[in-house]
C-alpha cells in the first residue's frame, strides 16, 4: 500500500487544516473549556465539538426547510402536498441521506488524497479533515437517531441500536483522538446510497415498471457489492494486523463497529442478489412462456384455418 501511495504523492502534499490554523482560529473556544470544563481541554476537542453541533443543526435544517423545498421546486406544491404523511418524512429524510453521503466522502476523500492519509495497512493515522469528516458522520447519525426515534417506520429498533453503535464507537474515537482515517475508508460504503435512496424515489413515484427502476437496481446491486463487501474482509484485516497496537478496550469498540456495519452489509447484499437473481429467472422463463403462449395461440389459429 506505502509503495501506491508514493505513486500519488511524490512528496508531502500541504495539509488543507493545519494544526496551526484551527488552533489559532479555535482558540477563544477552547480557552473557554480549559478554564471552565476541563483544563486539559485539547484543540481537537473543540474542533470535534464544532462539527458535530454544525453537521446536526446543518441537517435538521435539510429536513425541516430544505427538502421540501426542493421538491416543491423540482415537482410542484400539489405533488409534495399530496404525498402520505409517512411518505414525505421518508422522502425528506432519504434526500438528507443523499446529501449526508457526498458530503461524507467529499470530507473523507480530501483527508486521504489531499491530507497524506493514503490508505496503509497501520490505523493510526488522523488529520483535522478526518476529525471533520467522521465527526459530521457522527452529527448525521444523531440527528437521525432522534428522527428514527420520533418516526420508527423509518427504521425502528434496528436502526436505532446500528446509529448507537456507531455513535458510541465515534465517541471513543473523539475522546481518544484516534483511528480516525479508518472510517474515513468507510466513506466510500456511502456510494452505493444515492442507488438505494433513488429506488425508493422511482416506487414512490410509480415508476417501477420503467427502465430506470430497473437500471438503477442493477447499478445499486454492482456499486453495492464493488464498495461495501470489500470490507467485509478488510476491515476486520485491518484490526487483527494491528492488534497488538490496540488496548482490549478500543480494540472491542472497534471490533464491535466492524462486526456491527459487515453484518449489515452482508444481509443486505444477500436481499439484492436475490431479488437479481429472483428478476433474471421472471424476464428468462417469463420469456420462454410468453413464446409458449404464442406458438400455442398460433396453433389454434392454423387448426381453425
Amino acid at each position: 500500500m506505502n509503495s501506491i501511495a508514493n505513486l500519488f504523492f511524490a512528496s508531502k502534499p500541504t495539509s488543507f487544516l493545519t494544526d496551526e490554523q484551527v488552533e489559532i482560529t479555535l482558540k477563544p473556544i477552547t480557552l473557554f473549556f480549559q478554564n471552565n470544563i476541563l483544563s486539559t481541554w485539547p484543540t481537537s476537542y473543540s474542533l470535534c465539538l464544532i462539527t458535530f453541533l454544525s453537521s446536526i443543526f446543518f441537517h435538521t435544517f435539510l429536513y425541516y426547510i430544505f427538502s421540501p423545498m426542493i421538491t416543491k421546486l423540482l415537482f410542484s406544491n400539489k405533488f409534495y402536498e399530496n404525498l402520505k404523511r409517512d411518505i414525505q418524512i421518508e422522502w425528506n429524510s432519504r434526500i438528507v441521506s443523499n446529501i449526508h453521503a457526498m458530503l461524507y466522502i467529499t470530507f473523507s476523500v480530501i483527508s486521504i488524497f489531499f491530507e497524506n492519509a493514503f490508505p496503509t495497512n497501520s490505523i493510526d493515522e488522523k488529520t483535522n479533515f478526518s476529525r471533520i469528516a467522521v465527526v459530521y458522520a457522527a452529527g448525521y447519525f444523531f440527528y437521525d437517531l432522534i428522527l428514527v426515534f420520533k418516526h420508527p417506520k423509518l427504521g425502528g429498533i434496528p436502526m436505532l441500536l446500528h446509529h448507537g453503535f456507531v455513535l458510541f464507537g465515534i465517541l471513543n474515537m473523539w475522546i481518544c483522538d484516534q483511528y480516525w482515517v479508518v472510517l474515513c475508508y468507510y466513506s466510500l460504503l456511502e456510494l452505493s446510497t444515492p442507488f438505494v435512496n433513488l429506488r425508493w424515489f422511482l416506487w414512490t413515484c410509480h415508476l417501477k415498471d420503467s427502465i430506470y427502476y430497473t437500471l438503477n437496481g442493477f447499478l445499486m446491486w454492482l456499486v453495492f457489492g464493488l464498495c461495501r463487501m470489500p470490507f467485509v474482509v478488510f476491515g476486520p484485516y485491518l484490526i487483527y494486523i494491528n492488534h497488538s497496537r490496540l488496548s482490549y478496550y478500543f480494540g472491542f469498540i472497534l471490533y464491535i463497529n466492524i462486526v456491527n456495519i459487515t453484518l449489515l452489509n452482508v444481509y443486505w447484499y444477500t436481499l439484492m442478489t436475490k431479488k437479481i437473481v429472483e428478476a433474471l429467472g421472471a424476464m428468462m422463463f417469463g420469456s420462454e412462456k410468453n413464446l409458449d403462449s404464442k406458438d400455442k395461440a398460433k396453433g389454434k389459429v392454423e387448426k381453425m384455418d
